[in-house]
């Protein structure tokens, strides 16, 4: 009988190495893995986290789930989607969940759950993997107008930036917390040292949560802090990834200009759930 076994902490990086095989293929699921290693050396006892694989056999196929709270990022090697399903199947659904950038291939074994527990009633959002890489990233030109300045965000900007970010929901401050105190960012502040803009490297190893006050619209401060923050993710030595709706025109060109390369496609799922629930959509 299948069962989700628990991936001992220690062998968190020899999962992570899995997907070193044909780099850069894999090199998404790789910064999830680290980023969670990472964590747990900040944290050793972060609550509500769990990376799963399928009967313990995450060593033959790659397949693994993450559920970190009412997030889930899933993924394997294997092409049949095989064991993904079969894991997919003992996730607890009655939970919601926030499906973090599942590829388009992995997807047909997501949407054959869904049709055995109809309550889920997905939300999807699809994305394009933008991907820049770390040499083209270190070579960034930074230039900052007049009466601004850039600088790391703290634990106190959590509820603005959650506030501004579309896809907020029960949960998703204590997720930006996490990523504002572990994880890489910038914020731009004015001269009376308002944040009035912000993007964050988050759990997923994607650039995250950008936004510019209205105030400050059309003056290239979102470009401005791309070009930042990738060069600060370049600067600890990785690849920069970010994600854009395939509606965002704006979006997709100011990454361009920046020098991002389009990629997979991914979406961004959300499910709703079957009981009263702490985090996510009830």
């Amino acid at each position: 009988m299948d069962e989700l076994v628990p991936i001992p902490r220690e062998n968190w990086a020899d999962l992570r190495d899995l997907f070193r095989t044909s780099w850069p293929a894999h090199e998404l699921p790789h910064n999830v893995v680290q980023n969670y290693i990472d964590w747990i050396q900040i944290d050793a006892k972060i609550a509500n986290l769990q990376v799963f694989s399928l009967n313990g056999g995450w060593r033959s196929e790659g397949t693994f789930i993450i559920i970190d709270r009412y997030e889930l990022y899933c993924y394997t090697l294997e092409e049949s989607n095989g064991s993904l399903l079969r894991a997919l199947k003992l996730v607890n659904w009655d939970y919601s969940y926030r499906i973090c950038a599942m590829l388009d291939r992995h997807q047909p074994a997501l949407e054959a759950v869904y049709s055995e527990h109809p309550h889920c009633n997905p939300l999807r959002t699809p994305n394009h993997v933008l991907y820049l890489s770390r040499e083209k990233a270190l070579q960034l030109e930074i230039i900052l107008p007049e009466g601004f300045r850039l600088a790391n965000l703290d634990l106190k900007h959590a509820p603005q930036v959650n506030q501004a970010w579309p896809f907020h929901c029960d949960g998703s401050e204590f997720t930006v917390k996490r990523c504002l105190a572990w994880n890489t960012n910038v914020g731009l502040f004015n001269e009376e040292d308002e944040l009035v803009g912000w993007c964050l490297h988050s759990n997923l190893g994607f650039l995250s949560y950008l936004h510019v006050d209205d105030r400050c619209r059309n003056r290239g401060f979102g470009e401005l802090m791309v070009r930042a923050i990738s060069r600060k993710v370049a600067e600890k030595g990785l690849n920069v990834y970010g994600g854009v709706r395939p509606d965002n025109g704006p979006s997709r060109r100011l990454f361009q200009k920046v020098g991002f390369e389009q990629r997979q496609a991914i979406a961004w799922i959300r499910s709703r759930a079957g009981k009263l629930v702490e985090w996510g959509i009830s």
